[in-house]
């Protein structure tokens, strides 16, 4: 139920150009814009270097969190509570165990998302993001404390973010715009293949490691510094002209600010509301933060936001994950 209204909702909700304003928008001649002419074998002989650079790395992330969902459970139920039985007290407390570890790991990712747009460089935070995650898998397969684990977790977090996020958004800066839904579809491939890989090799290296679930952890970990050496080959466009994003706020924020500081003084507080654009409409999910503070917020499905701030002085800096401020 969560999942049908959560497409109604973004049905409903997230706003689409017309096709003759995007192909004005990116360049496209109108007469090649959705032909359907073009099979995927064409499109992937054709496709952007980014596509399969990009995609390599997706191979050793996806495999090595196949892994973890398919591991997690016996490896923690071993270390943790020394249980191989899977009808045991010790392996189903570790069962229920697993779905706590499972929330901070999405809690870590979270967290993580908002440290990802302070990088200079998509590729560094992609590697660096996976290091993080690998320390994390490694880790697991040495941990005997339960509650240890959720430090473990939380670092597998950080990989998590960038995996949903970066790999999409080098991708996009690669295309023209020319067949973009159908790479992006054809980019799926790139998340169901390598759990397909992993599942069907999973038994024959989880022999190979002597039988361990714990150790099946340390090869997703392995996976992941794989994946942080292939971003290394990835190579990032830098768009100058219509393709560049570049985060524009509204002037209208400024003058909001100081009507809603006026309002806001007596409470003790100072509230910024604005609205963050691009030259294809709102912008949302972009980070907006009051710079030296964890003062924070993020735009909503209009790109509007509002933030209470520290004085009537204070800036804000507005940042989102593909784009230059």
């Amino acid at each position: 139920m969560i999942l049908i209204a959560c497409v109604l909702f973004t049905f409903s909700k997230v706003k689409e150009m017309p096709p003759k304003e995007y192909a004005e928008f990116h360049g496209i001649d109108p007469q090649r814009q959705d032909t359907g002419g073009a099979g995927f074998i064409q499109l992937l002989r054709h496709a952007p270097r980014t596509f399969w650079t990009v995609g390599l790395v997706q191979f050793f992330c996806w495999a090595a969190f196949m892994y973890m969902w398919t591991y997690s459970n016996g490896a923690v139920a071993r270390n943790c509570w020394g249980s191989t039985d899977p009808a045991s007290a010790g392996y189903q407390a570790a069962g229920n165990w697993i779905g706590v570890v499972f929330a901070v790991q999405a809690i870590g990712s979270i967290i993580w998302a908002i440290v990802i747009p302070r990088f200079k460089s998509l590729k560094a935070a992609y590697a660096v993001s996976l290091l993080i995650g690998a320390a994390g898998f490694i880790s697991v397969a040495f941990i005997h404390d339960q509650y240890l684990l959720l430090c473990s977790y939380l670092l597998i977090g950080a990989a998590w973010a960038a995996m949903l996020a970066i790999p999409f958004t080098l991708l996009t800066n690669a295309l023209s715009g020319d067949h973009l839904g159908s790479y992006l579809g054809l980019f799926n491939c790139t998340i169901c293949l390598p759990q397909i890989v992993a599942a069907a090799l999973g038994g024959g290296v989880l022999k190979l490691v002597g039988g361990s679930q714990a150790n099946m952890l340390v090869v997703a970990g392995m996976l992941l510094i794989c994946g942080c050496a292939a971003t290394t080959i990835i190579k990032e466009h830098n768009h100058q002209h219509q393709m560049k994003r570049i985060l524009t706020l509204f002037a209208a924020a400024a003058l909001c600010a100081v009507m809603s500081a006026s309002v806001s003084a007596q409470s003790g507080g100072y509230e910024v509301k604005g609205v963050v654009v691009d030259q294809a409409g709102p912008v949302v999910g972009a980070t907006v933060m009051e710079p030296g503070t964890t003062i924070g917020t993020t735009t909503d499905l209009d790109g509007n936001f509002s933030l209470k701030v520290s004085s009537s002085s204070a800036a804000v800096e507005i940042s989102c994950i593909g784009y230059t401020t």
